[in-house]
């Protein structure tokens, strides 16, 4: 089959796996049929398309290259999920069926980081916790042959182990992002440690020696913001970025769903339906900082979805390097950090702004080390045929880079094959360069010039045809850093 031919029968594919990963997203107590839908593209994803598609990328170059090498690291990750689809599927009814008791109440299980970072009381946090992670670890059989399926799949491919396969077909040196991740944790021991000393026992009423995983989630809850970050205000944020001249809506194709609340218990989600055409937006409007950065986050990766080139092949628009729309989402996030915009739509100035500022660089620090220190630990665990020998790593790495210990009974729930951490990491590090060079051109209050609308435009509409690494070099003539994220 050529690759023209491919690319045609691929996109409904694609459409469909989104279709039902949406309904699964939405439903309260509907079995997950993800994996069912990756069996019935079975033909599209067996060793001959990817002989198909190999044959291809060595006779091409340029443009045409790297939308081939798209193509081909998704089928081998695609034919991996459908090689461990009854796992797959497993895994996700059990989290959208499962609900645990704590007292005399019961959650669901999908609900639960959200319900667990709402809980004031430090003893409620914990016996929440217990009881997500109790549950958690009965399925530890489940999520290993999940792993391990997936590992399978991809490593009898011949491109090396598994790491090895996943830096060949995505072009990203995740060792290397890893050991610049290292260096970065040295370099923000200090500062990290000083904030996190000083605000965690405000904020979620614990000392950093005593803290857990689950002490982080309430710290960034940051519930004593929720004065500041109204409810009612998130739809503020739309007109207040429409000053950009960029239509929130895309001429209709973001479709903004309003919801009481949202069956994951966060505050928003983004589902690409059909890109670029239709794009869901969940919102459940809730006072807090964390409920403003999370929408502000989706409403950037819907833009950059939503004002792609329709004529791009798929490989632009649904494929590529995941980093740059989540870049995009949050370059948007990031004006909760800018002083013209806190002083002026969220009303915070003199030492409040100031308090505030040096809370947001603590959240960020923390969000950053523990997608480091979990990088670190899935890159042993999916190399590592016996995960259960190396689970104590989670509790190692996760602990030295956050502040935190966490508990190895939650490791394999988020290890995530293809190292998308990585792909967020990488998204940190764009942002940081996008940020600067609205900044530099657009001056401080980028956010509301019409002309800085239409250079987000134009780095929408590209899609994901260059690498976030690409991006970085056409807006900054550097590479990918994590030294300006912390120097930012």
């Amino acid at each position: 089959m050529n690759v023209e031919r491919l690319r045609e029968r691929l996109e409904p594919l694609l459409e469909a796996v989104a279709q039902e990963q949406y309904a699964l997203a939405i439903s309260e107590m509907r079995g997950s049929g993800v994996g069912g839908v990756y069996e019935q593209g079975s033909d599209l994803l067996g060793r001959d398309r990817i002989s198909d598609v190999q044959r291809a990328l060595s006779g091409s170059g340029g443009a045409e290259e790297k939308r081939i090498r798209a193509l081909l690291e998704y089928l081998v990750h695609a034919r991996a999920s459908c090689a461990a689809s009854p796992e797959l599927d497993q895994i996700l009814t059990w989290e959208a069926r499962t609900s645990v008791s704590v007292e005399d109440s019961r959650y669901r299980m999908r609900q639960m980081l959200s319900v667990i970072a709402d809980a004031e009381d430090v003893d409620e946090r914990r016996a929440l916790r217990e009881a997500r992670l109790s549950a958690i670890d009965e399925q530890t059989p489940l999520l290993e042959g999940y792993l391990a399926r997936h590992r399978e799949s991809v490593v009898e491919l011949g491109y090396g182990s598994y790491v090895e396969s996943c830096e060949v077909l995505s072009g990203i040196d995740v060792r290397g992002l890893a050991r610049d991740g290292a260096r970065f944790l040295a370099d923000t021991e200090a500062q990290f440690r000083e904030l996190l000393a000083w605000y965690l026992p405000r904020v979620a009423g614990v000392e950093p020696g005593a803290a857990v995983g689950a002490d982080g989630l309430r710290m960034e809850r940051a519930a004593s913001y929720d004065r500041v970050f109204g409810s009612n205000m998130i739809w503020g944020l739309q007109t207040l970025l429409a000053e950009t001249r960029l239509d929130v809506l895309a001429d209709g194709r973001v479709r903004i769903e309003t919801k009481r609340s949202l069956a994951n218990g966060a505050a928003s989600a983004i589902h690409t339906l059909r890109i670029p055409d239709e794009i869901v937006l969940e919102v459940a409007p809730t006072a807090g900082r964390s409920s403003h950065d999370l929408f502000l986050r989706c409403l950037g990766s819907a833009l950059h979805y939503a004002n792609i080139d329709p004529s791009h092949p798929l490989e632009q628009r649904w494929l590529g390097d995941e980093s740059v729309p989540l870049a995009m989402g949050r370059v948007f996030a990031s004006i909760l950090e800018n002083r013209v915009l806190l002083g002026r739509f969220y009303r915070l100035s003199g030492d409040e702004l100031e308090e505030y500022l040096r809370f947001s660089s603590l959240l960020k620090l923390f969000r950053i080390r523990r997608d480091i220190g979990e990088l670190q630990f899935q890159l042993a665990l999916l190399e590592e045929p016996d995960s259960r020998e190396i689970l104590a790593l989670y509790t190692e790495l996760l602990s030295a880079a956050s502040g935190l210990r966490y508990d190895e009974r939650g490791a394999l729930m988020t290890a995530e094959p293809g190292f998308r951490v990585a792909r967020r990491l990488r998204a940190e590090q764009l942002q940081n360069v996008i940020t600067n060079y609205l900044r530099e051109r657009f001056d401080e209050d980028w956010f509301r010039n019409p002309r800085a609308g239409e250079a987000l435009l134009a780095m929408f509409t590209p899609g994901q045809a260059f690498s976030a690494s690409e991006v970085s070099v056409q807006l900054s003539s550097l590479p990918l850093s994590f030294a300006r994220v912390a120097e930012g």
